[in-house]
């Protein structure tokens, strides 16, 4: 059985590690001095429940359909959506009950937040 402490610190690192790889501080991005993409929109979405994976932003639409899908999802006690970007910000606004979105300053802010409130949840 692992300790709540561990497991506190194994969510925590899980969700640090992708924000590293998302603004390049880890991965092949740090071969070079600074990252070959950046990061200019973020929609993270975090549930005590399982949740449907949201649409890759390869799709141009992938905005809309993830706020449909955190949409149908909302109704649940524990669910968070942290979003950084005008398109996803103002998408999410308009579709989530109030005190579901939080807009982020940073995707890494917005990673942080998520890890913040899984620790949180953790029992």
């Amino acid at each position: 059985m692992i300790q709540l402490s561990d497991r506190k610190l194994r969510a925590r690192a899980a969700v640090l590690a992708l924000a590293d790889v998302l603004t390049g501080k880890f991965g092949a991005a740090a071969a070079r001095a600074l990252p070959a993409i950046r990061v200019v929109e973020l929609i993270a979405a975090v549930s005590d429940n399982p949740i449907p994976n949201l649409i890759h932003g390869f799709y141009s639409d992938y905005v809309e359909e993830s706020a449909r899908i955190l949409s149908a999802l909302s109704g649940r006690k524990q669910l968070r959506v942290y979003a950084y970007g005008d398109r996803p910000v103002e998408q999410l606004s308009k579709m989530l009950p109030q005190g579901i979105l939080t807009v982020a300053e940073s995707p890494y802010g917005a990673l942080l937040d998520v890890a913040s409130v899984i620790e949180q949840w953790l029992k």
